[in-house]
Order: structure tokens, then sequence, then C-alpha cells
């Protein structure tokens, strides 16, 4: 029995469980100063491309007025370990 047909839904969960962590890490890593001073109240994604490499963008609304935070660009189509270089 082949699940071909599920190798699409497999390939998405599995960039969603990579961009979860790629967030966690930057939340605790890049931005952890802004992190203790704020909550974050809520969050939404962008996407794009450029040069033909497709990209999701978090963005977060924190608990202090008129601060956003805006994550690093997750790719879709290359490996984001570069992130874990520190």
């Amino acid at each position: 029995m082949t699940f071909e047909c599920f190798s699409g839904i497999l390939d998405t969960m599995s960039i969603e469980e990579e961009s979860i962590k790629f967030l966690e890490w930057h939340i605790e890593n890049s931005f952890s100063d802004l992190m203790e001073q704020n909550n974050i109240v809520d969050m939404e994604w962008d996407e794009g491309h450029t040069k033909g490499e497709q990209w999701i963008r978090a963005i977060a609304r924190m608990s202090e007025a008129n601060v956003i935070c805006l994550f690093p660009p997750f790719f879709l189509n290359r490996p984001n370990n570069y992130y874990k270089k520190t």
C-alpha cells in the first residue's frame, strides 16, 4: 500500500513543525530581551517570494502599545538551519 496521496499533507506537517521550531528558537535567542519585557498578544504570518524563493514571516503584536516583532523569513524551499549557528 502506498501513501502518495498523503505526501503533500506530510510535507505540510513537516514545514509547520520546522517553522514552529524556527519561531521558538528566535523567541528564546534573537528576541529574548523583548520577550522578557512583553507578551505576544497575537501573531500573523506574511508570505511572499524573493528571487524565486518562497518564504513566510511571523509578525507578532506585543503587549506594549505600538510594538511589533518582525521575525526573520522562514524559507519554504531550502533548509532554515542557519539560525542554529550561534
